[in-house]
């Protein structure tokens, strides 16, 4: 089967390339808890990446979302599964 191509999707990503990917960047996260997790967040309350490096990955990941600026504070625009660098190695 197909998905819907306006279906939101997720990308996967190690905590070693999340960091070099946005160390420096402006961009905002949430983190998403189960199962609040199925529909889109608009939320006041973001972290930056030193920040979401903070959370302990009890589960083994983080859902993350990442945020833009909108009239309520912030509105979620990507879907993200923060991951341990050796995640899927002793599968």
């Amino acid at each position: 089967g197909r998905c819907n191509p306006s279906q939101p999707v997720g990308q996967w990503i190690r905590r070693s390339n999340f960091v070099q990917e946005f160390f420096n960047s402006s961009k905002r996260w949430a983190i998403r808890h189960h199962p609040d997790w199925l529909a889109p967040i608009e939320t006041e309350h973001v972290y930056d990446c030193i920040e979401v490096m903070d959370h302990r990955m009890e589960r083994g990941f983080l859902m993350l979302a990442e945020m833009e600026p909108c009239a309520n504070g912030w509105r979620e625009v990507n879907r993200w599964v923060l991951v341990y660098d050796d995640w899927g190695r002793n599968l």
